[in-house]
């Protein structure tokens, strides 16, 4: 799956789940690189979220500062062709878990 797969694929998910996806995302860290994801899911994971990447090593040398940020992240790798099934898709966010403060968790969220 390719970077552009990765993204149309979660916001694929969030329009049909109901959640916030930003894709692509671009995070600036503080010595001024950036560093570019295939998404980012706000309410997900880490306080500042969830960044989803289809390869670990071109973010590798900078995730103690992505922790430090408040960023969680994810290496995803699936056929380009891969369908979306629901099940599989709420399984993998439970897992991450719900970090927003500002709003609730969907209904399926806590629904096993």
């Amino acid at each position: 799956m390719t970077s552009d797969d990765l993204s149309s694929y979660w916001q694929q998910a969030g329009q049909l789940l109901g959640f916030v996806v930003e894709a692509p995302y671009v995070v600036m860290l503080a010595d001024g690189l950036s560093l570019k994801f295939s998404a980012r899911l706000p309410d997900f994971g880490a306080p500042s979220g969830m960044l989803l990447s289809d390869a670990y090593g071109h973010f590798a040398p900078h995730a103690n500062e992505l922790a430090r940020a408040g960023y969680g992240y994810s290496v995803l790798d699936a056929s380009a062709n891969e369908a979306f099934i629901r099940g599989n898709v709420i399984e993998l966010l439970q897992d991450w878990g719900w970090s927003s403060s500002s709003t609730c968790a969907p209904v399926w969220f806590n629904a096993t």
